[in-house]
């Protein structure tokens, strides 16, 4: 895990100094990879990139003849788990969308955020979210 700043200024509400985080992962293969093929109807890159997936990080999965099924499944329950353990704490993630979600059940991103005592489906963590998209 790092931290790097820069002089340049970013404008979002307010000018803040750029920073990255920059972390190790795994993989950084999310969501988002699998749904920009299938947008642009690219369908074979899809399989492509399933194929890729598969043999780096299921390899157990690789000469199953219903590998796309099993590998899937195995990618809900990952997922599921990490937001189940989140909400066992009361986390509530402010940007849950496809390109902070990677396909090994891990979050790429975890801010904005907040934390709940009690539940209410209103809850909006993220300061910019003004639809309640991510409450």
């Amino acid at each position: 895990l790092s931290i790097v700043t820069s002089d340049t200024p970013v404008y979002r509400e307010t000018v803040e100094q750029g920073a990255m985080l920059m972390r190790i992962a795994e993989s950084h293969v999310r969501f988002g990879h699998f749904e920009h093929f299938y947008y642009r109807r690219e369908a074979e890159k899809v399989q492509q990139l399933a194929d890729y997936v598969i043999r780096h990080h299921w390899p157990e999965l690789d000469g199953e003849a219903d590998k796309y099924f099993l590998w899937f499944r195995d990618v809900v329950t990952k997922t599921a788990t990490l937001i189940a353990s989140w909400q066992t704490v009361g986390f509530a993630h402010g940007v849950m969308n496809t390109d902070n979600m990677s396909i090994l059940g891990l979050t790429m991103d975890y801010g904005p955020y907040g934390f709940l005592d009690d539940f209410k489906p209103d809850f909006i963590c993220n300061h910019s979210d003004y639809q309640g998209r991510y409450s």
